[in-house]
């Protein structure tokens, strides 16, 4: 195991409020690239959220994705058993953490709400990302709606209606004309 010197995600984004775009592109970028890695040698992370993130470098929108006790093995039909948890699922985690079958789709739905803590700076309220992707662009902060309707997307409470792998996602944000690495 490595030692990985930084400042979660989560503490990133209480001590600097809104990253700026260039780093939010990058850090997604990123993170959507080694979940593409993690999902074809027939993992899923399962509890990917900013707290599980490690910023390496703020400025290029460097980090780790860490913490994967949480991690299950795929079986023969792409999906891997929750991790057997008490109470209710946290808003950042997708909502099938509690009940399975977690499948890629798990991972990006947490993908999706990191982004939007980006943007604003802080975790999203509840339908404020799929608010955002309806309103103008004037209105909505640091990207476009369709931007938005990316993260809409991604952060869809039904798996059924997320995108189905990181490679999806990525296409989908360069079609709403975010430039990514």
């Amino acid at each position: 195991m490595n030692y990985v010197r930084g400042q979660s995600l989560k503490q990133a984004i209480k001590l600097h409020g809104p990253l700026p775009l260039p780093v939010v592109r990058a850090a997604v970028h990123n993170m959507l690239s080694c979940l593409h890695a993690v999902h074809r040698a027939g993992y899923v992370h399962g509890d990917l959220h900013s707290g599980n993130v490690l910023v390496t470098d703020l400025k290029r929108g460097r980090l780790k994705i860490v913490d994967f006790q949480h991690a299950s093995r795929k079986g023969t039909c792409g999906t891997a058993p929750a991790v057997p948890r008490l109470g209710k699922v946290a808003p950042k985690l997708a909502p099938e953490t509690a009940t399975g079958p977690l499948t890629d789709r798990t991972d990006l739905y947490g993908v999706g709400y990191m982004c939007a803590a980006m943007l604003l700076g802080r975790d999203p309220r509840p339908g404020e990302i799929a608010l955002l992707a309806q309103r103008n662009p004037a209105s909505s902060p640091h990207s476009s709606p369709s931007v938005w309707e990316v993260l809409a997307t991604a952060t869809d409470p039904s798996p059924a209606r997320r995108f189905r792998s990181a490679r999806e996602m990525l296409a989908a944000l360069r079609r709403a004309r975010w430039t990514l690495p």
